[in-house]
């Protein structure tokens, strides 16, 4: 029926949200998600802005939540933005143009172009394999 059943939410210091969904995401210890009627919406710890810095005015296709971060794509346009935690460029280096799907991970988010192509960003420092996209 599209309803949100959390059982972590009091632990981490938020109620579950209300209302019928149509996607969410958790993440390290918050949750980003869509409401039906395109509302979008993050709980839980906002300690790097991963809940608090969502872009307002922008209708989102998705959202993801990754660790300390959370990105969306535009249901306009198709660009991403992400917000939270950007020690590793993973807010701030987002590629321009229009993806399909975005996955927020640790510190790296990596997105899917309409022509087959993968990017990822937010890797300085620590990239162990997850960034490195092997084509198909």
């Amino acid at each position: 029926g599209g309803a949100l059943e959390c059982w972590w939410g009091a632990s981490v210091g938020f109620s579950t949200p209300s209302g019928q969904f149509i996607q969410i995401d958790g993440g390290g210890a918050h949750l980003c998600g869509i409401r039906d009627g395109d509302t979008p919406f993050c709980v839980g710890d906002d300690s790097w802005g991963q809940v608090s810095g969502m872009p307002s005015g922008i209708t989102f296709s998705k959202l993801s939540a990754g660790d300390r971060h959370s990105c969306g794509i535009d249901a306009n346009d198709g660009t991403v933005s992400c917000w939270g935690d950007d020690s590793h460029g993973q807010t701030s280096g987002v590629p321009a143009g229009s993806f399909i799907d975005v996955s927020a991970g640790w510190s790296q988010t990596c997105g899917a172009r309409d022509n087959g192509t993968f990017e990822c960003w937010g890797c300085a420092g620590d990239d162990e394999g997850q960034c490195s996209v092997i084509a198909p």
